[in-house]
């Protein structure tokens, strides 16, 4: 054997060792080819050898390359296939390819590679890994010499050769990556089991597949309505284009809008020609490729997972394939998600629910619809909650507001609610309404919402006893949409203010029976006592007058004058006991100069001394006076009777809405009101006006009867 061939050889068996064992170590597959490419080159006696793949787009990119010179003609991006015409005829033909000086194609205009470099020789043979061409070796020379004859063959071997270690590299690279993608999946999932929070598990999902595919930036976006997007993950340089939080519109040809239009992986490999604000954003960070794929939760296109690269090497073929992993993820997390949200919702709700029965239960009206226009702002988390009452000829009265805007202005007011407008559609069609936007829209409601900056208003129909009665009204000023389940919420609460609105009409209707019997009692003593004092004891007085005269003209020392003087002495005793029954049926004090002078009454014909605390002399509401009256004259009457006290004192005092009457005595206590004392009638009396009457009396502690009348009425 010739000694060169040998030494050869050698060589050829040199640089393939060199490469197993660097394959071996676990180098990258760029330096196991090179350093087997710098040896390949010595052999053949070649200026450069490159080691060339053929991408899913048909075009050439350099996986290794060594120059034995300073000049280099590798170009480590990418060209099209047809730009390279050893490589394409090697690729075409699936067989080893010879281009000499003598035999190279006629001159390109512009010149190739070989020309530029002034190539005389080259010489290239097909990879082929699985029975398809996976791309080609290609040896150039510059010298005047061109490559040897066999050149070929012997490129043929190592070609071969570098096949088995191609694959290798290849298989290594594909279960690296597996192990990578796995464990990407894996700590996601770890953080969806820890029931983390949302932001926190976007972010990592876009983290992880950033890293895996190794691109230059990952997003999570979400779609919401109008062709809206919100990114809400974000990973990689791309991420100074499009930061967390930022909503987009998605009309355009950009990946994002093509997942959202078609609901399918998209792919975009030259940003150039993208429309829309997202094409826009991404040139602007420089973005060349990008890959999307779409997220599904709970069946429907929930978002899309976004990657790019900022290179001009185009995204690998199985990107779409290994997003989907991510996407599923996504959904799973965003299920998990829901389902936890739906519990915490549904706590805060029972919770809102509650508080809001509680209020109701304890008849605490004037607090009852603000305390539900308050929880459902706060559950629903919008700005503002309204409650309104329908009346007659299209108007609507405020009860309760809360939130901003400033609602709180409006409470108490009647406005017109006709035109475009929640309100008006919920009046006519008895059903729940929502509008989002009412610069178009007419009437007051709509004129005002556009004032208060209102972008969303949605309300929900009231009922009580089978009738509409009015409607509760959530608003909001940003830019998103209220949660389609809204409406089914809000019915929970006009239920339960369908409840309150019952029981306190119940409540009125019976506190309103109560006042009537109780009015028209007294009305009726009043007639009475005016009768007796008009009528009985006038005639009275004129009947006991003319029996004065009568016994004026009698002698002095007739019997018959001793008895006349007697009839008119009895009839004036009975005189006084009527004018004290009229007083006890209704005291004309009372009518005439109002509480403080008919204390001072009561006190002055009391047995035992009181002690007064009143206030100012003023009239109140007549129902109030009387009430009181009886509730200080009932207890000075058994104080008197049974309390063997030695003082009493009767306090007067307006508190808040309310006038508190308190009559104490020191006496020996033990008063039991449900034993059929007269203080089951002041209690019915006391209540029928919506007020209370208590009663503390400990043995030997003296007894306090305390009564609250409210003046202004529910």
């Amino acid at each position: 054997m010739d000694e060169s061939l040998e030494e050869d050889l050698k060589n050829e068996l040199a640089a393939l060792r060199a490469g197993a064992a660097l394959a071996a170590q676990g180098a990258s597959p760029r330096v196991v080819l090179e350093t087997a490419a710098g040896q390949m080159t010595h052999v053949l006696r070649a200026d450069f050898l490159e080691i060339l793949r053929i991408d899913h787009r048909n075009k050439i990119v350099v996986f290794a390359a060594w120059s034995a010179k300073d000049a280099r003609i590798i170009d480590l991006d990418h060209w099209l296939l047809e730009d390279d015409q050893l490589a394409r005829e090697v690729i075409r033909t699936q067989k080893p390819v010879r281009h000499d000086s003598t035999s190279r194609p006629a001159a390109a205009d512009p010149p190739s590679e070989a020309e530029t470099f002034a190539i005389t020789s080259s010489v290239g043979v097909p990879i082929v890994l699985d029975g398809k061409v996976w791309g080609a070796v290609l040896v150039h020379s510059i010298g005047d010499v061109p490559f040897a004859a066999d050149t070929e063959e012997r490129l043929s071997h190592f070609d071969a050769s570098m096949s088995a270690v191609v694959t290798n590299i290849l298989r290594t690279a594909a279960v690296e990556q597996l192990i990578a993608e796995q464990a990407a999946l894996l700590r996601i999932a770890e953080l969806v089991a820890r029931e983390s929070a949302a932001e926190d598990i976007f972010h990592a999902v876009a983290e992880q597949l950033g890293r895996v595919t190794h691109v230059s930036g990952a997003q999570v976006f979400r779609f919401d309505d109008e062709e809206l997007a919100t990114s809400v993950g974000s990973w990689g340089p791309v991420d100074s284009g499009i930061k967390v939080g930022r909503q987009l519109n998605t009309r355009g040809n950009s990946v994002t809008g093509q997942v959202r239009a078609t609901g399918l992986p998209a792919r975009v490999e030259d940003y150039s020609s993208v429309e829309g604000e997202l094409g826009a954003l991404q040139r602007g960070v420089g973005m060349r490729a990008a890959v999307g794929a779409p997220i599904r939760a709970a069946g429907r296109l929930w978002g899309a997972l976004v990657v790019g690269s900022i290179v001009e090497e185009p995204l690998p073929a199985e990107t779409e394939e290994r997003m989907a992993k991510f996407a599923d993820l996504v959904g799973v997390a965003l299920s998990n998600l829901d389902a936890r949200d739906s519990q915490r919702v549904l706590a805060e709700e029972q919770a809102a629910l509650r508080r809001v029965a509680t209020v109701v239960a304890r008849e605490e009206w004037d607090v009852t619809l603000p305390t539900i226009v308050r929880e459902l702002a706060l559950l629903h988390r919008v700005e503002g909650t309204v409650i309104i009452r329908y009346e007659d000829s299209e108007l609507a009265t405020i009860l309760a507001a809360w939130g901003e805007p400033d609602l709180a202005q409006f409470i108490g007011k009647t406005l017109p609610f006709g035109g475009s407008n929640p309100g008006d559609y919920v009046w006519h069609s008895q059903r729940p309404a929502r509008q989002h936007g009412f610069t178009e829209g007419e009437g007051l409601f709509a004129e005002l919402s556009v004032q208060l900056g209102i972008t969303e208003t949605l309300a929900g129909p009231v009922f009580v006893e089978n009738r509409l009665w009015g409607a509760i009204v959530v608003v909001t000023t940003g830019p998103g949409r209220l949660p389609p389940d809204t409406e089914a919420r809000l019915g929970q609460f006009a239920e339960l203010i369908a409840t309150a609105i019952g029981s306190m009409k119940s409540r009125l209707e019976l506190i309103e029976s109560r006042a009537r019997i109780v009015q028209t009692a007294d009305q009726t003593r009043r007639r009475f006592e005016r009768d007796l004092h008009d009528g009985i004891q006038q005639r009275l007085v004129s009947i006991s007058m003319d029996l004065r005269n009568v016994e004026q003209q009698l002698p002095a020392d007739a019997v018959s004058r001793l008895q006349v003087s007697e009839i008119a002495d009895n009839l004036v005793a009975a005189l006084d006991d009527l004018r004290e029954l009229s007083r006890g049926i209704h005291p004309a004090i009372l009518s005439e100069g109002g509480l403080v002078p008919a204390a001072r009454s009561l006190a002055r014909r009391s047995p035992i001394p009181v002690t007064l605390n009143l206030p100012q002399p003023g009239r109140h509401p007549d129902s109030v006076e009387v009430a009181a009256y009886y509730v200080m004259s009932e207890a000075l009457a058994n104080t008197a009777k049974y309390a063997q006290a030695t003082t009493a004192e009767i306090t007067i005092a307006p508190v808040d809405k309310s006038l508190v009457i308190t009559v104490s005595d020191d006496g020996i206590g033990g008063a039991d009101h449900t034993k059929g004392s007269g203080l089951i009638g002041l209690e019915d009396r006391v209540e029928a006006l919506g007020g209370s009457l208590t009663v503390h009396s400990p043995p030997m502690g003296g007894t306090t009867i305390t009564a609250k009348l409210p003046m202004v009425f529910v």
